[in-house]
């Protein structure tokens, strides 16, 4: 017969539980650290005849979003092409190119929590 297995810190596990869980519902910093380097690298990737669209790309956060856009309504045919021309790609080429440094970077933002939380991470 094997003996029962105890747990003990129990609470506290659920604690520091609790404390990743919020930290992950507000990323408003992370997503800030992300746009911050893929709305400028969006602006270089655009095309350029007058300059108005690289320049009109903007980032908007909340805690559970971050959002790339242009009010100019051009913005998507560049983007996706029409059945006249191809289309430029910056958007979706600017997110795969620095898709592991995105990745790392919402990875590192809950490492911390987890590490605030009184978790060792390891990596």
């Amino acid at each position: 017969m094997s003996e029962p297995v105890k747990v003990s810190g129990g609470p506290e596990v659920v604690a520091g539980l609790d404390a990743i869980d919020r930290a992950a519902r507000d990323m408003t910093e992370p997503h800030r650290a992300m746009l911050s380097r893929l709305v400028p690298a969006i602006g270089a990737r655009t095309p350029r005849r007058t300059g108005d669209l690289a320049s009109s790309w903007t980032g908007t956060v909340t805690a559970a979003t971050a959002t790339v856009s242009s009010p100019l309504g051009y913005a998507l045919p560049v983007e996706v092409g029409t059945v006249r021309m191809p289309g430029a790609h910056m958007v979706s080429d600017t997110l795969e190119s620095d898709a592991d440094a995105i990745v790392r970077g919402y990875e590192d933002a809950l490492a911390a929590a987890a590490a605030r939380a009184g978790f060792r991470v390891t990596r």
